[in-house]
């Protein structure tokens, strides 16, 4: 089955979250050069593991068509919710994104039980 929303969504979640890191490892830079050396380590590390989960999840959506369904959703979701909290501000959008590729992975399989289930009914 063809799943493009979920691609889409994720991809576009993946490059704006990738590019949000960037702007977080930008922060820690400037945090570096006005001598504060401890928020801007704390910047940066915080940066960094967001900036893997970016990463993360753009592999992810370039293997939804490769995946199971309800693997791909579980994975999405996590990596929304686990980029939520901490970075609210910055990563509100792609959060969302990747929640609703996730729900609509797990959505589509419940369609396709759902049409295997009329066709043997009919």
């Amino acid at each position: 089955m063809n799943r493009t929303a979920e691609f889409v969504l994720g991809l576009v979640g993946g490059i704006i979250g990738i590019l949000l890191s960037l702007v977080g490892f930008f922060f820690s830079i400037a945090g570096f050069l006005a001598d504060d050396p401890g928020a801007a380590w704390v910047v940066a590390i915080i940066t960094f593991v967001f900036f893997i989960i970016q990463i993360g999840a753009l592999i992810m959506s370039c293997l939804v068509n490769r995946m199971d369904n309800k693997l791909y959703g579980g994975i999405m979701i996590t990596c929304g919710v686990l980029s939520f909290p901490i970075s609210i501000f910055l990563m509100f959008v792609p959060s969302v994104l990747y929640i609703i590729a996730g729900a609509l992975g797990l959505r589509s399989n419940m369609e396709m039980n759902n049409k295997a289930f009329e066709e043997k009914v009919m």
